[in-house]
């Protein structure tokens, strides 16, 4: 039987995520439901209460790029998991949640010197 894993895979956490299947992770981490202990998984979106076979695991920040656009660089961190409902998660599909618009639009190449010239202003 190998080790088990002390630490997140991506050391992003304090729960021993590992790098291959995000479910696995989400299940490890919340075993009996989400938020509560009840057995079921409350959708982040609405108010949808699913079972552990119905629910489904959705990366917010996604992990492969949609085609023609840059990579998002999710990961399968459990702090990069959230519960979804089937009807929820089609419709997210491989999208940011709608507070991270705007940061999709400034092109990676320019997002560090952006943040290193705001970070020198003093207003």
């Amino acid at each position: 039987m190998p080790p088990k894993q002390q630490a997140c895979a991506f050391g992003t956490c304090s729960f021993p995520c590992i790098a291959s299947n995000h479910k696995t992770n989400f299940f490890r981490k919340y075993p009996n439901g989400y938020p509560g202990n009840d057995g079921f998984y409350t959708c982040r979106n609405c108010p949808a209460r699913c079972t552990g076979k119905e629910i489904q695991v959705d990366h917010i920040k996604p992990k492969t790029p949609k085609r023609g656009q840059f990579d998002h660089g999710g990961t399968n961190c459990v702090k990069n998991l959230q519960p979804l409902c089937p009807t929820c998660n089609n419709k997210k599909k491989n999208n940011f949640p709608s507070d991270d618009r705007m940061v999709r639009k400034i092109p990676n190449k320019f997002r560090r010197p952006l943040h290193r010239l705001m970070d020198g202003l003093s207003i």
